[in-house]
């Protein structure tokens, strides 16, 4: 993926828009970004809501590395193709989990992978 195409993905989660470095809070022990200090309020009024677009910047930014399949927490297997999910390339430990994604629409690949399955799949790169 180009360089080019990374720094596009890095989005505010509440508006869509570029983030803002300047503009950001604490998040599962990392730096969530935001394009402006109205949208951190409204993310910390429903952190709930915006998990999927704050999971997503945090891989997406580096912060965050995929370590295991987003949905059993098993390795990941060389010989499963991966799915982008985005600008991500995500592995998977079976057919089954990679076929969930495979078979999803756009917007219900990042909620599989994203959303509650986060913390299955994905660690915080301590620096």
């Amino acid at each position: 993926m180009s360089s080019r195409t990374k720094e596009a993905a890095k989005v505010c989660p509440v508006t869509g828009h570029p983030i803002d470095l300047k503009v950001s809070i604490d998040y599962k022990g990392a730096r969530l970004y935001f394009h402006s200090p109205a949208s951190i309020d409204t993310f910390q009024a429903d952190p709930a809501k915006y998990a999927v677009g704050a999971n997503y910047q945090l891989a997406v930014t580096g912060q965050a590395k995929q370590v295991a399949c987003p949905f059993t927490g098993r390795p990941l297997s060389p010989s499963i193709p991966s799915i982008k999910v985005g600008v991500l390339d995500i592995g998977f430990c079976c057919r089954a989990c990679e076929q969930t994604v495979a078979t999803a629409d756009y917007q219900t690949r990042f909620e599989l992978v994203f959303g509650d399955h986060f913390s299955t799949g994905f660690a915080i790169v301590k620096k």
